[in-house]
């Protein structure tokens, strides 16, 4: 008997391992040279996918200085291009006084009638903006959640495969004959 406990301990260990994984941040050119440029003490400590399945990952996400203000963090899963996945809804968040942040994001029902079984993700954007009113939240309003004139842009790698579900995926299943017609017996 404890033996085979010993051995389903053993089994489970790689995927408790797995199951939390700390992303490694990923610098463009452009992220790089507003990071020379500027010497605020506002950054973000770590980022760990604490967990996953097909269809959802969540990321623990450390903060370190933001507490001259308010801020709000939006979090988007985008693919090799850098684009935002449309299945993937981003997530918006306060940021907590403790500095520490969970985001749980989803795979939303496509409603397209879809070839693949799923999608792959690449990276993981997070942009981190004070909560003000005034010209620069109703710019920011009027260009989109996408463009922020006053917001940190983070980007860590997030290589993950999304899978679909549901009755609108379409999966091309090759046929091969087993025998011909004449080796088949009616028995």
């Amino acid at each position: 008997m404890y033996k085979l406990t010993a051995i389903l301990i053993l089994a489970a260990l790689p995927m408790l391992v797995f199951s939390q994984r700390e992303l490694k941040a990923v610098q463009d050119d452009a992220t790089a040279i507003l990071g020379e440029l500027s010497n605020s003490p506002n950054k973000v400590e770590r980022v760990t996918l604490t967990s996953e399945d097909e269809r959802s990952a969540t990321v623990s996400v450390t903060f370190s200085g933001f507490k001259d203000k308010t801020y709000k963090v939006r979090g988007f899963v985008l693919n090799a291009a850098k684009k935002t996945i449309q299945e993937i809804s981003p997530v918006e968040a306060e940021l907590p006084k403790n500095n520490q942040l969970e985001l749980t994001f989803l795979m939303g029902e496509s409603g397209k009638t879809s070839t693949q079984t799923g999608l792959d993700s690449k990276y993981l954007k997070l942009t981190v903006a004070p909560n003000e009113g005034g010209l620069g939240s109703l710019l920011e309003d009027a260009l989109g959640s996408d463009i922020s004139l006053s917001s940190n842009d983070y980007l860590f790698e997030l290589d993950k495969k999304w899978m679909f579900s549901g009755q609108d995926v379409i999966l091309n299943v090759k046929l091969t004959p087993y025998k011909n017609a004449a080796a088949i017996s009616q028995n």
